[in-house]
């Protein structure tokens, strides 16, 4: 029972890294659920040997890694999204004597021309 419940663990790590890598953040979610159960089996379960448990520990730490690189990238992009967004709704511009003015469009599709 032992090993079984060891690979599903490691089955079960392997299906979501892969749905980490393909941003499937539903089947990421279905997941979750899963680990939740098989933490509990685990709990409840003796008898593991270390190096099977260390094996468990690597893939979730590596998981964990990149999730947080997603989460970070997702940041990144919603942070350069809204400069994006700032930028193409106002133009600062400069007068001859240095003032600043600022342009404000309510258009989406304003286009920046040389």
């Amino acid at each position: 029972m032992n090993e079984t419940l060891i690979k599903d663990v490691t089955e079960l790590l392997k299906v979501e890294r892969l749905a980490i890598l393909s941003a499937d953040f539903e089947r990421m979610e279905r997941i979750a659920d899963e680990k939740e159960a098989v933490i509990e089996r685990l709990k409840n379960t003796s008898g593991f040997g270390v190096d099977a448990l260390d094996r468990l520990k690597k893939l979730q730490i590596e998981n964990n890694a990149l999730l947080n690189a997603s989460r970070e990238g997702i940041v990144q992009v919603n942070r350069r999204l809204g400069s994006v967004r700032k930028n193409a709704s106002e133009l600062a511009t400069y007068s001859a004597s240095g003032e600043k003015s600022t342009v404000v469009t309510n258009s989406a599709k304003f286009e920046l021309k040389a």
